[in-house]
């Protein structure tokens, strides 16, 4: 009885994992969404000034307004990000 020789698996391509100097590991989030980007699809930056042009979506105004009712001020801290007051983004993404 011979043996079936398989080629070795490839390795997911890598997606471009933020490094650490200190060798601490950051999943990848969603700074709009703030969820955990998981799988094999290319993950793509997105622009200061593309989040402001987006400003009348994702601000804490935006979102008083559409809900008829002021966000939980300790959300608001929780999904602020320096730089880019106003606007509710996740502050576990990656940031260069």
């Amino acid at each position: 009885m011979g043996t079936a020789s398989t080629p070795p698996r490839k390795s997911p391509p890598k997606r471009g994992a933020p490094k650490s100097p200190l060798g601490i590991h950051q999943a990848t989030v969603c700074v709009v969404c703030d969820r955990v980007i998981i799988g094999e699809e290319k993950v793509c930056n997105i622009s200061t000034k593309r989040l402001e042009e987006n400003r009348h979506r994702i601000s804490v105004v935006a979102y008083d307004e559409f809900y008829r009712k002021p966000l939980h001020p300790l959300l608001v801290e929780q999904y602020s990000v320096e730089g880019l007051d106003g606007l509710l983004l996740s502050p576990r993404a990656y940031r260069e």
